[in-house]
């Protein structure tokens, strides 16, 4: 898709509904060029930055664009004061590396790390671009959590129960070699079994750090 397109769609689709998106995006596309009419419909050529950045804030908050018209007007504006024009520089975003794209677009009003790399992934080639936004994160957050409650219960349950070894009674009339080698086939299990749980409970510490250190707000596609 074409960048300047994808970002200004991407503008109308925060916080908002298919329906209200869609009668966005046909008020923007009504200022570009008229193609023609076909079956009652009027198409237009979307409209080019140049043309978005003389649309005025309150035309557009009037059109039922809220908080959403300022967003556009400004990105507009800013793509205006980009070395060789807004169209120019996203273009020239296909080339750089997914951080460096996510960071420039972040820079334009309105555009925060979902939308960015909605519109790396859709306009700039950015196939290994992952759009999360609360819808994802939450589910996915929940699943991690409960799995870390489950290993951390499994694990003091591990250790609790079989850690440490307790010796087993000696059978009688039993000849020694016997008890030692079931001894230490009985320690060897044990002692693996703490190692595992040891593992997993230190490999969920780390992952519940990182999310701390990383909430979902910054830089939330580093983790995939």
């Amino acid at each position: 898709q074409d960048p300047v397109e994808c970002l200004f769609q991407f503008l109308c689709s925060s916080n908002n509904n298919i329906a209200r998106i869609e009668k966005m995006v046909w008020t923007l596309a009504g200022y570009g060029e008229r193609l023609g009419e076909v079956g009652g419909f009027v198409f237009h050529r979307f409209p080019t930055v140049e043309r978005l950045a003389r649309v005025s804030e309150q035309e557009l908050r009037e059109a039922g664009f809220g908080y959403r018209a300022k967003y556009v007007v400004g990105t507009a504006k800013e793509l205006m004061a980009k070395p060789g024009g807004g169209a120019k520089w996203l273009a020239l975003l296909r080339d750089r590396e997914l951080l460096e794209v996510i960071e420039g677009l972040c820079t334009l009003p309105g555009v925060g790390p979902k939308v960015a790399a909605c519109i790396a992934l859709f306009s700039l080639d950015k196939n290994q671009a992952i759009p999360v936004d609360t819808h994802v994160w939450k589910p996915n957050l929940a699943s991690m959590l409960v799995g870390r409650r489950m290993f951390s219960l499994l694990a003091s349950y591990l250790l609790k129960n079989l850690w440490p070894p307790k010796l087993p009674v000696r059978p009688r009339n039993l000849p020694r070699g016997n008890v030692r080698q079931r001894w230490l086939k009985y320690r060897h299990e044990r002692a693996c079994i703490a190692t595992v749980a040891s593992f997993c409970r230190k490999m969920l510490e780390k992952v519940s750090a990182w999310i701390t250190r990383n909430p979902v707000e910054t830089k939330c596609w580093e983790m995939f």
